[in-house]
């Protein structure tokens, strides 16, 4: 594994420093959403910045780095300054959307680990005021209905508003909150197929599944497995990468998107996704100790390293595309801030796991 130590860190140095100009875009005023080829930057995206703080905090640490926990807490400053009185956030991009359901659960990380790096009780008032709409909205059958991406559409990606939704639960310590989550996964795991594959995780009905929501729906169910000590949820979790590896060992690759039989489109690769996929098998490393996650998290993040952009422009260089080839379906053209924090934080659970176990070296 020693190709993971040659030039990985340079090259993610140059993603980390894409993030803080697509703050500067917004004039310190959350995180530009993208940087399109012949748009330019996009208006701050609320719920990306919301994650986004996250991936700022943890670089901080890693690089002894004062600056980026200002720019983290300047994202969380103006996402308190955007929140609505019924604790909820604008949806989409900008500060005028009508709240979704999913963008402000993703807030919530943001909100939760700025408080835990502050302390300062303005974060965890904002982060319960977000959790009580959540938790308002949520239908007696553990779903959400209400404030969909797209209306009348029940996406099982949701699973990383449960998620979160728990995480915050670790400042907020109710036990009627943590039922009601159990809840919801009851109503989101049945949604998996024999196939191991899951029903709705695309973004719209009928549709197939970019990597990018299936990584969310995997990443979802794992998180929560894991903070409730769900052991089954979490071999539950593995089952459906499994599935997913199946496909990526029969081509050496992943598709952009897969349907529900695991159908691929292999016309393009969602590099968002794969960067999230590299993450969740990571994290399926850590909590398994199966080395055949690691190996293949590695593969696939060196494919999401090697469609870095290196162009000399502020808006590419570091950059992650959404899609590769760049006219591919997903964020066509763009370069969403969400890549480039995926990307990142795979990086930094891959070298944690690299420098702390001898037997990944080898």
């Amino acid at each position: 594994m020693s190709t993971f130590q040659q030039g990985f860190e340079k090259r993610t140095q140059a993603t980390l420093q894409w993030v803080e100009r697509s703050i500067q875009a917004t004039g310190y005023r959350g995180s530009a959403a993208y940087f399109h080829i012949w748009r330019g930057w996009s208006a701050a995206y609320p719920e990306t910045t919301g994650y986004l703080i996250e991936t700022l905090l943890d670089y901080a640490a890693y690089f002894n780095n004062e600056s980026y926990k200002n720019l983290a807490v300047s994202c969380a400053d103006w996402l308190c300054s955007i929140q609505r009185a019924d604790g909820a956030f604008p949806g989409g991009l900008g500060t005028n959307g009508n709240p979704i359901i999913f963008d402000t659960g993703q807030i919530l990380f943001g909100l939760k680990h700025t408080f835990d790096a502050t302390q300062e009780v303005k974060y965890q008032i904002a982060l319960k005021k977000a959790v009580s709409w959540l938790i308002e909205n949520l239908e007696p059958d553990g779903s959400w209905q209400r404030h969909a991406y797209v209306p009348g559409y029940l996406s099982t990606y949701s699973t990383q508003v449960i998620w979160a939704i728990l995480q915050a639960n670790e400042v907020l310590q109710s036990a009627a909150i943590q039922q009601k989550m159990k809840h919801a996964l009851d109503f989101y795991v049945q949604r998996i197929t024999p196939q191991c594959s899951v029903q709705n995780w695309a973004f719209r009905p009928g549709e197939a599944a970019y990597t990018h929501t299936i990584a969310y729906t995997i990443r979802g169910f794992l998180e929560s497995g894991n903070l409730l000590k769900d052991q089954h949820l979490i071999q539950t979790s593995a089952a459906m990468m499994n599935a997913l590896l199946k496909e990526y060992h029969k081509r050496g690759k992943l598709a952009g998107r897969y349907d529900e039989h695991w159908y691929g489109d292999y016309a393009f690769t969602c590099v968002t996704g794969n960067a999230q996929l590299s993450l969740v098998l990571a994290r399926l490393y850590e909590l398994t100790r199966k080395k055949k996650y690691y190996k293949t998290a590695i593969e696939i993040f060196q494919s999401t390293f090697a469609m870095q952009w290196r162009a000399p422009l502020a808006g590419l260089f570091g950059g992650i595309p959404g899609s590769q080839p760049i006219w591919g379906p997903y964020q066509r053209f763009a370069f969403p801030n969400w890549a480039a924090k995926f990307y990142l934080d795979a990086y930094l659970l891959l070298k944690k796991l690299y420098d702390t176990n001898s037997a990944l070296t080898k």
